[in-house]
């Protein structure tokens, strides 16, 4: 008997697949046309489909759970705002584990109500929604009891991904575009989003940003109880080609203050294929600014520098151990072994007369 069915421009009718419960599990659809009943949709457990784009196609996609109780994967995509009175009121079956929503381009369709109206009562473990707005009405019940939170920045600063990673291997993430918000704007702007999500991450031990949106973060961070692990992701200024390290002058210092629970700091240092890798002279100007920081800061690790480029690093010991460095290389390391939050990390240790480096 049938188990997987792709279909396009399909209308499902009462006597599909003979109108009868059969072993049907696993249902892609594109521009479909549902039933007001089908029982060999009842056994349909992975189901992928195009939110409706006319009134046929909405006519019956507010059955859609009727039609399919026993849901564990559910994505849509393509939802236009248009027809979001036509979607199912929810809630989704018991049973649903993985939601992932996307809406139209260019149209603003906050997706997360639907988010709200359709989880279960146990909650779902992987959740992926892609829109975009003015605002994200329920960003908070999307991250709400997540122990680490990560914002990343992609498109030009058009877009934003908040990705929360909750007790075990569950894992909730918007994707938010926001051209509307100027790229000067979208750090205050991303701020204020997370802000008015506080309640929610009153357990999230670990916060990944990039580094240019850490002006902007201080008062986050100083609001979340837990927090004992800040990452700052860098990237090379597209303008100057440059890391912006500059932007840790009288901020950096500033972290200790507000954030007494922090524990490490991690500076992940990245860069796209088609970019210079980090150098010598990167590393060099991370240091020193570290350098000119008071005493009191947390650990510092720092991702992205190779072996041979770190091999050719001539520090003073003792500016190097006043920071507390750390670098992670992630390649032929000369120590490896478990950090005190538990994270697996390879550490480079310079030669002689600077290998005071590693704590």
């Amino acid at each position: 008997m049938l188990e997987v069915f792709y279909g396009q421009h399909v209308h499902i009718e009462l006597d599909f697949l003979g109108g009868k419960v059969g072993r049907l599990t696993r249902l892609s659809l594109s521009a479909a046309i549902l039933p007001t009943a089908c029982p060999a949709l009842s056994t349909v457990t992975w189901l992928e489909l195009d939110g409706p784009a006319n009134d046929a196609e909405a006519s019956n996609f507010g059955r859609l759970f009727d039609l399919c109780p026993a849901l564990e994967h559910l994505a849509i995509s393509d939802m236009d705002p248009d027809f979001a009175s036509m979607l199912p009121a929810g809630p989704a079956p018991q049973t649903l584990n993985r939601l992932a929503l996307a809406a139209l381009e260019d149209c603003y369709y906050d997706l997360t109500p639907h988010y709200i109206a359709w989880k279960p009562s146990n909650n779902l473990r992987t959740v992926s929604l892609v829109f975009e707005g003015a605002h994200i009405a329920h960003l908070s019940d999307v991250l709400d009891g997540a122990v680490a939170l990560a914002v990343t920045q992609v498109d030009k600063h058009s877009t934003t991904t908040f990705v929360g990673a909750m007790p075990g291997v569950w894992e909730h993430k918007v994707r938010y575009r926001h051209p509307h918000v100027s790229a000067d704007d979208c750090a205050r702007h991303i701020a204020q989003l997370v802000m008015t999500s506080l309640d929610a991450l009153g357990g999230a031990e670990t916060l990944t940003i990039p580094l240019t949106f850490l002006h902007s973060f201080f008062r986050v961070l100083s609001e979340l109880p837990a927090l004992r692990s800040l990452t700052l992701s860098v990237q090379r200024d597209p303008k100057t080609a440059g890391y912006p390290w500059h932007l840790l002058r009288g901020a950096v210092e500033r972290i200790p203050q507000g954030c007494p629970g922090l524990r490490s700091i991690v500076f992940d240092v990245v860069h796209s294929p088609d970019a210079q890798p980090p150098d010598l002279a990167d590393v060099q100007q991370l240091v020193w600014e570290l350098f000119v920081v008071p005493c009191g800061m947390p650990k510092v690790r720092v991702k992205g520098f190779s072996v041979s480029i770190l091999s050719e690093g001539d520090f003073p010991g003792v500016l190097v151990d006043s920071c507390r460095i750390t670098f992670d290389t992630g390649e032929e390391p000369a120590f490896s072994g478990m950090d005190d939050l538990g994270v697996s990390m390879d550490t480079f240790e310079f030669e002689d007369p600077v290998s005071r480096t590693v704590e």
